[in-house]
Order: C-alpha cells, then structure tokens, then sequence
C-alpha cells in the first residue's frame, strides 16, 4: 500500500479517483432522465442537469501534481471548486465520460480544456479507466490528465503558420539552393496568371539579375537581405531570410507600387508646400496645428515647432482688436461661426474671406484667407489647408486711395469763401472729438479723418488761396495726443469738452 501512494503522489502527471456510483444509481432511477439516443442533447441542453451531475460527483483522491497542475491547496478546495475548474466549453467532454461509464466502457479517452483556480486555461489529454472490481458500482473511476497545453499552443502555431502563407496577399516562395523553387503560395501564381506566365520559374523576372551568383552562392552569409524591384510601371520590396540548416531561403514579394505612387506624390506635394511664395497651414480636424511651410513661418514669425500642437487662434488678434478695427461683436462671431459651418459641411468644405491676423510680435497683418477641407481615400474630412495671402500693403494703398478720394471731394464742396468755408471739415473734427471722448473703435476715428484731412494738407491749400484782406480759416488739423483742439474749434471755457445741461459746448476761434 505504501508503494502504491508513493507512485500515485509521484507520479508527474495529474491523477483523480472519483466515484461515479451516485451518479450512476441517479441514472437508473430517475424517471425524467431519457435512456435513449436523447441522453446525450438532453443533457448538452441541460444545465440544471449538468450542475446537478457535478454536484453528486465525489473526488476519492488527488496526487499532489494535481494540486500543483490547478493552483489548489487541497483536495477540499478543488470539489468545492468544480464548476469553476469545468467551464462551459468543456461540458461536452464531461458529458462523453459519464455516457461512457452508464454504457458500460471501462476505457475512455478524450481531450477537454479546464481551468486552474487562478483562472488559466490549461490543455488537457484524459485517459478515463474503470478498475475491473469497481465496474459494476463505478465507486472507483481513475481519471489520467496529462497537461498538453505547450504542445496545443505548439500545434496551433504551426497550423497558423502553415495557412498563412497560403492565406497572405504578399507573394511568398520558398527556393532550394540553387535557384530552385520549392513552395508558391497561390499569389504568386496569380500575379503570373495575370502577366500571362504559365511557368512558375518565370517568377524570376521579378528577382535581381545574376540572382544565383549575387544571392544564393551568399545566402548564408547574411541575416536578410533586402532589395527593389519593378515590372513595367510595378515596383516590389522583396526580402530573402535564409532557413538555418535547409540550403533554403524564404523569399516575400510586397507590391509597393501604390505606396510609392502615394510617396511620390507626398514627396512632391511637400516641395510646393515648402517653395510655395505663401503661407501654408496644415491643421487636424480640432484645428490644431500639424505643419506649417517656411513662409508662413516668415509672415508670422512663429516656427513649425512653436506652432505645432497650437491652433490659429495664436495668429488672432482678439475680440477687442476687431472691434477697434470696425467690427461689431456680432460681426466678429460671425465670421468664425461661418468658417466652421462652411468647412465642416461636406457641400462645402471651403471658406474665403479677408480678416485680421496678428504676429509673434503683435502687429496686425490683413490677409486674403482661402481654407479648404482635407479628405482622405474614403472621402471623409481628415483636415483643414489653410493659405493666407498678406494683403496689408494693398490694403494700405487702397486705403490711401479712397482717402485722398473723399479728401478732394470734401475740399471741392469746401471751396467757398474763407469766412465761411470748412463747415464739412469743422464736423469731421467736432466729431472726431465726440468719438476719441466717448471710446469709439479706432477704425471709427480713422474714418473721420475723410472729413478733417491732416493740417498739412489744409495749410498748403490756405497758402494758394490765401489774398490780401482776406483772413486765414484753417489752423489746424484734428486733435492731437495732448489734447489741443484744430480746425479753429476752442473749448467754450477753456477747459475742453465738458457737460452744461447735458450738452457739449465749443465755440469757433
């Protein structure tokens, strides 16, 4: 008795001893349990039944593998614990064992996955054998486990290592020293049924010249070998491994011809982008900055580092900067609500216009803005181009233009008399006054400026119509920043501007 315990603690394989026999007198007595054909769905269908079944089973003995092999501490905690070591998937192997025991067999051999009670998945070869004393009552059922989880790992590798060249896009062959082709998956023999090539050797054609000499003559010389090659307007990345101890190597043909078209294309879409004379801007679709090309790094002064990651709102000048400019808080919201809409609607996807834009340094810059979506293969957006165009110098000489424009009409309705002329330039500057008092935008005080042109001008007009008798009106020019007051317009009370009854009061010089 002692040998036979220290074989079955000894032995390096899992060994259980159950009874059977309350499940077997269950069997027999129950009038609900099917006797035909039907046992086996009755009870794959059956999970009370199932439960029930494990629940009647009684473990006689474990050897201490057993223990190890399911992360138990004893025998107490592995019944406890059987429906957590039997999961769903192998009921099916539970069921096979017990339909064997209740017809009798005394040998049964399966293979069932079970769990440890640390939650692995263990692999397991089960030999089920009926001692020839115990047939009848089955109070003695030995069950053998033998853990094959490293050679099922094993054989699910090669099987997937066996159907994956035949399953891969990628031309592969497998070629013997010398220069014999020993394997083809089927893509290989596509890409010559379409290139009319009836012969497997024709393959050749996509290989390097003197492919014998240059490479299988050297195929234990390297690691991997690596090189290009073309077909017409195709182009291949192929690479040779050489197969330790065989006078073999695996060769795999990729088709780049796409990806190099799309490299090529990249390639030349980021030399317009760096040589183009304006600015360009690159964004995702939150807006944030992805690149930026060299002159837009000279119009705003940021580079692609520090502007990489911000979004265009580092080039904004603010609110209160367009408001100064002439814009209305309503106008400033919608700009930016109307650019959103009109790239992010796919009808669209583009928006132009003229805006305010600021520099590192904080001056304003007025530019052309063109911003169009960025779609990828599938036609979904993947991006903002934005391109502004600096047009501050042509704004300015329009600017000019219209001002000497307004300026040479106000002086011809002006041309009157001295003693009572100005009347138009007297309003520019009152108001220009009332404006600088009251906080009016800075383009609002600019515009009034077409009223009262700088004094320079007027002086120079006072000097060609200036004649004996006749007094000089024009004094000046609009108000300047210590606050003296042009165009012959005095604060009545020497004070500047001030309340009196609600009212400004100024008097004529």
């Amino acid at each position: 008795m002692d040998t036979y315990r220290t074989f079955f603690q000894s032995l390096p394989a899992s060994l259980w001893v159950f009874d059977f026999s309350t499940i077997k007198r269950l069997f027999e007595e129950s009038e609900s349990i099917p006797r035909d054909t039907n046992l086996y769905d009755y009870l794959q269908n059956n999970q009370e039944e199932i439960n029930r079944i494990l629940g009647l089973v009684r473990i006689v003995d474990v050897n201490a593998h057993t223990l190890d092999l399911y992360e138990a501490s004893s025998q107490e905690e592995l019944e406890k614990n059987l429906e957590k070591i039997i999961p769903p998937v192998a009921v099916s192997s539970l069921i096979d064992i017990t339909l064997a025991l209740l017809r009798g067999e005394s040998s049964y051999r399966t293979s069932t996955i079970n769990h440890t009670l640390g939650g692995n998945i263990i692999h397991l070869q089960i030999q089920m054998t009926v001692p020839e004393e115990h047939r009848e009552q089955l109070d003695r059922v030995v069950l053998l486990a033998q853990d094959i989880t490293n050679e099922r790992e094993m054989q699910d590798e090669m099987t997937l290592l066996s159907i994956m060249p035949q399953h891969n896009p990628d031309m592969v062959l497998i070629m013997e020293c010398y220069n014999r082709i020993v394997y083809a998956n089927p893509a290989v023999r596509n890409w010559l049924m379409a290139h009319e090539m009836h012969n497997l050797e024709a393959i050749h054609v996509l290989l390097p010249e003197l492919f014998e000499q240059s490479v299988c003559r050297l195929c234990d010389k390297f690691h991997v070998k690596e090189f290009k090659s073309s077909y017409g307007e195709e182009r291949f990345d192929i690479k040779l491994k050489p197969i330790p101890g065989q006078n073999r190597c695996l060769i795999t043909i990729v088709d780049i011809t796409e990806i190099d078209r799309i490299s090529r294309e990249r390639e030349v879409f980021y030399k317009a982008l760096q040589a183009s004379r304006h600015g360009m801007v690159i964004t995702d679709l939150d807006g944030k900055i992805e690149y930026i090309n060299p002159k837009f790094e000279a119009l705003y002064g940021y580079s692609l580092e520090e502007a990489k990651g911000n979004t265009p709102n580092i080039i904004n000048p603010g609110r209160e900067t367009y408001y100064d400019l002439g814009y209305s808080d309503e106008q400033y919201n919608n700009i930016f609500s109307d650019l959103w809409k009109s790239i992010r609607d796919p009808a669209v996807g583009y928006w132009e216009g003229v805006i305010p834009n600021r520099d590192r340094e904080g001056n304003i810059i007025w530019v052309h803005l063109i911003i169009h979506t960025i779609y990828d293969e599938q036609g979904k957006p993947s991006g903002y181009l934005g391109m502004p165009v600096d047009i501050s110098d042509q704004r300015k000489r329009e600017q000019k233009i219209r001002l000497d424009i307004y300026q040479t009409i106000t002086q011809m309705a002006e041309m009157r008399d001295n003693e009572t002329g100005a009347h138009i330039q007297r309003v520019g500057a009152y108001a220009h006054i009332i404006a600088d008092e009251i906080g009016m935008s800075t383009q609002f005080k600019h515009d009034l400026l077409l009223f009262a042109p700088p004094a320079r001008h007027r002086q120079s007009r006072n000097k060609r119509q200036d004649s004996p008798g006749r007094a000089q009106t024009y004094a000046g020019g609009v108000r300047d920043h210590e606050g003296a007051y042009d165009h012959g317009l005095q604060p009545a009370s020497g004070q500047g501007i001030h309340g009196d009854g609600g009212r400004h009061c100024l008097r004529a010089s």
